[in-house]
């Protein structure tokens, strides 16, 4: 294994060990760790509904990634073009992982306010 491959499988690898904490509910409402919006701030059961949503989510996402790049690793030959593409598909993962947690959050606090009314 080269240094690109190294550098890139730390990647998934640091972002599974950072989603673990709150995929469990270990991490309290702060403003340093988690999944910290405005909506997932609104109330501490919200926070750690959104944050178990963004937990699997990135969890998922860094799976994916590592597949991703053992099956690049057979048909991109290159370690630089590698880990660029491997990098890139883990970007696009991340941010629809990001949209897809907020969007989730969004409706916990919808929902939320639709019991309070009641």
């Amino acid at each position: 294994m080269n240094r690109f491959d190294a550098f890139f499988l730390s990647i998934p690898i640091l972002t599974a060990a950072v989603a673990v904490p709150m995929l469990f509910g270990i991490v309290p409402p702060n403003g340093l760790y988690g999944f910290r919006t405005k909506a997932s701030m609104a109330s501490p059961e919200i926070w750690y509904a959104s944050n178990r949503l963004a937990a699997v989510y990135l969890l998922i996402a860094a799976a994916v990634s590592t597949a991703f790049w053992f099956a690049c690793k057979r048909w991109i030959k290159a370690p630089e073009t590698r880990v660029l593409v491997s990098i890139a598909t883990f970007t696009v993962l991340l941010l629809c992982t990001v949209v897809a947690a907020q969007i989730q959050t969004l409706r916990l606090q919808q929902h939320r306010h639709t019991i309070q009314k009641k």
